[in-house]
């Protein structure tokens, strides 16, 4: 993919550049890889890490008090990178940080390329693959956590019950990340894809 460098951001920038046919102000400026004052597929370079994560990792704590216990469940991945070009314009919406921080004649230091009728075969996105769109998707997430609680008592046996047990669980309860728009497990290249859920528990376990 073609390395992103910056932002067109004034005619000189566009001059002094060497740059794809088409390009204008508000479009990112790809480096002239081999230095030859041409830009083309000989300027793509590989990016250093896929989307299949190099390493991916886990780890958990149990532990007992008393009558309660509890149970953390931890995992992630490192040395990962993930390619999303959200599919947006006239087919989609777009994401909020590139909306709000687009570049623009009223913002012209923004941090995002210029919007487009459609990422997917814009200059600064689906027409030439770029690293802007490529993210580092490591992560660490606190995948499950439960809190529990044994009842015990004579009163038990009275109502004919052997054990009580109340619990709170909870999935995917917060993420550490760079990822700030999408979910870093996600791996569809367009964004498309539902993120992780959080979910909270409350129940109780009864047995007769």
């Amino acid at each position: 993919m073609y390395n992103a460098i910056g932002i067109f951001r004034t005619q000189a920038d566009l001059d002094n550049n060497p740059h794809v046919s088409g390009a204008k102000i508000g479009d990112l400026i790809y480096e002239d890889y081999n230095r030859d004052g041409v830009l083309n597929a000989d300027d793509m370079s590989m990016s250093k890490y896929g989307n299949i994560p190099q390493i991916t990792y886990g780890f958990n704590f149990n532990a007992s008090y008393k009558n309660f216990d509890l149970s953390v469940l931890f995992a992630g991945q490192a040395r990962v990178s993930q390619y999303v070009l959200p599919e947006s314009g006239s087919i989609g919406n777009f994401y909020s940080s590139w909306a709000d921080n687009r570049f623009s004649p009223s913002n012209p230091n923004g941090s995002f390329p210029k919007v487009t009728e459609r990422a997917g075969n814009a200059i600064s996105g689906g027409a030439y693959k770029n690293n802007f769109w490529l993210n580092n998707s490591s992560f660490l997430r606190l995948k499950n956590v439960e809190l529990a609680y044994n009842l015990k008592g004579d009163f038990l046996s009275k109502i004919k019950v052997s054990g009580v047990r109340i619990f709170a669980s909870a999935f995917n309860l917060f993420t550490i990340t760079k990822v700030k728009d999408y979910d870093p497990e996600g791996s569809s290249e367009s964004g498309q894809f539902y993120p992780q859920q959080r979910i909270i528990n409350l129940g109780a376990n009864v047995k007769f």
